[in-house]
């Protein structure tokens, strides 16, 4: 079972999962995992189909999708945003979140039961089926109602009336509103058809599960109870018996700590491994300039010497030949200076070099 964790990679997902999760499981009697829909988590379930195929004969886990909850939330998002309701929902969020009597008393206000019968051809969803219901094209407008007989609700309705008695808008704009709610209410349906669990058959074949429909049967209810209590992820069957909800906090909780320990671990390392980077850049630097020295130190030497035996001989000399060995003389004299003063620099930044040395970590 695993929350919405966007910002866990699926590797470290993967790994906590494996050194510390199921250390003392027998992983061959895993059916399924149930989770939220984060890409992510299905990463971790690609990886561990993968995995188990591997370890036991090709055997596949089941798949009943991601948490139907969490995909109706985005694909109310994804149908509406041309008109940017991210505010708008969030303030409806905060006004339903936990309050059963609000969402009844909206529901029974709105007679807001189907969200397809509202721009949806009724004939096309009689008797239609869940399958039927996946494959339906609701991006198809020839599958709409026409305009005018859309249901936007008796509030959007209302205020429509208004607004046309008082000339406020004309029925061209009215009619672009309508067209307008149909497509987002199409983008919607078609967003929680691509991420529907009702894609999977197994998942079909669970609607005996329902807890409206297990209910009136007190031993079948409690056996269910104890088989879905772990399906956190599928919130169409969890929110009957949401009764772990202190173990599920306690566990993400921990689960967020475990993976900022491995953060910082892993920033230690990368520090670590920067300041060994560092250090050796720094001793071959280091190596470089005393090998540099050394080199201007034989030059500088040579042309000392040369110099002076220039000189010396030039003593003894006179006229033309004199002239000339002097010449070479303080020609040798002046680059013996500009290496005197190049091994001076040399020396400078080897010192400073060691020094930067001795302070690293």
């Amino acid at each position: 079972m695993f929350g919405s964790t966007p910002t866990l990679k699926a590797e470290v997902l993967w790994t906590l999962y494996t050194v510390e999760c199921v250390e003392q499981l027998n992983l061959r009697s895993l059916v399924s995992i149930s989770m939220d829909g984060p890409n992510v988590n299905w990463k971790f379930f690609e990886l561990l189909q993968r995995e188990h195929a591997e370890q036991y004969g090709g055997a596949q886990l089941v798949v009943v999708g991601s948490c139907g909850l969490h995909t109706l939330h985005n694909a109310f998002k994804c149908g509406f945003s041309m008109w940017q309701l991210e505010k708008v929902l969030r303030a409806m969020h905060f006004l339903f979140h936990n309050v059963p009597a609000r969402r009844e008393d909206f529901t029974a206000l709105t007679k807001s039961l189907s969200l397809l019968t509202r721009f949806v051809k009724r004939e096309l969803l009689q008797d239609i089926t869940p399958l039927q219901l996946i494959r339906l094209d609701v991006a198809d407008q020839k599958n709409w109602v026409c305009l005018k007989k859309a249901d936007l609700g008796l509030g959007a309705e209302a205020v429509l009336k208004e607004l046309q008695r008082s000339n406020s808008v004309g029925e061209l704009t009215v009619l672009e509103f309508r067209n307008d709610c149909l497509k987002g209410m199409s983008n919607i349906i078609k967003k929680v058809q691509d991420k529907s669990p009702q894609k999977y058959p197994t998942v079909r074949q669970m609607a005996c599960l329902d807890p409206t429909v297990i209910q009136p049967y007190p031993e079948l209810w409690a056996f269910c109870k104890k088989v879905l209590l772990l399906s956190h992820g599928q919130a169409t069957v969890e929110r009957g018996f949401s009764i772990n909800k202190e173990e599920l906090l306690t566990s993400v909780g921990s689960a967020r700590s475990k993976y900022r320990e491995y953060l910082d671990l892993e920033k230690r390392k990368r520090q670590t491994t920067a300041q060994g980077q560092k250090r050796k850049a720094t001793e071959d630097h280091i190596a470089e300039l005393k090998k540099k020295k050394k080199t201007l130190l034989e030059v500088s030497d040579s042309l000392e010497k040369d110099a002076d035996k220039f000189a010396e001989q030039a003593e003894g000399k006179s006229g033309t030949l004199m002239a000339q060995l002097i010449t070479k003389s303080n020609v040798l004299r002046k680059r013996f200076k500009e290496k005197i003063s190049e091994l001076k620099q040399v020396e400078a930044e080897l010192e400073s070099k060691a020094i930067e040395l001795r302070l690293m970590p």
